[in-house]
């Protein structure tokens, strides 16, 4: 079941969050705590601040939650679009479909935001994300740097999908 994540699911949301993004300097260590703690309060805040411009949705399964999307509405400069991030499903149940099922119901629920594209970054190196957009119909906007790339990390991919009330193609099928 795909569902709106609410300020009491905060806490399972957390605990996925930390799994599938661990703190950069403690995985799996005495941090984790911390992490889920800092994770927690960080959405809690944005959602209290934020409510009609971020939307969280969830799938459960036996009332547990395994995996999330944040959606939200954002602004640079004059320029006002939707960003999809933090795309998490626990590692028991990858390869399951659960990331594209969350995904297209991301795409439905946004349907009557004002924007006319959705944006997301992922990293060059991470191959079955990257089929999963693409396989979607995200395409690459543009290849980006980052302070990681210079210390020869992966460069981050900034990707783009026009919703379907604004893509001929989709009318079309």
């Amino acid at each position: 079941m795909i569902r709106p994540i609410t300020l009491g699911d905060l806490g399972q949301l957390a605990v996925l969050l930390a799994d599938c993004f661990p703190p950069p300097l403690n995985p799996g260590g005495w941090g984790t705590a911390i992490w889920q703690r800092t994770i927690e309060q960080d959405v809690r805040q944005r959602l209290e601040r934020e409510g009609d411009k971020i939307l969280w949705l969830g799938v459960w399964r036996e009332a547990k939650l395994v995996g999330a999307v944040e959606l939200s509405q954002r602004q640079w400069l004059h320029v006002h679009y939707i960003y999809l991030a933090n795309l998490a499903v626990a590692a028991p149940y990858r390869r399951q479909g659960l990331g594209r099922q969350l995904l297209t119901a991301a795409e439905a629920a946004v349907q009557t935001w004002p924007q006319e594209h959705l944006y997301l970054h992922v990293m060059e190196n991470n191959q079955a994300a990257r089929g999963l957009y693409q396989g979607l119909g995200y395409r690459v906007e543009r290849w980006e740097w980052t302070w990681q790339t210079w210390l020869g990390g992966p460069k981050r991919l900034l990707l783009a999908k026009p919703l379907c009330r604004y893509n001929r193609e989709c009318s079309q099928a």
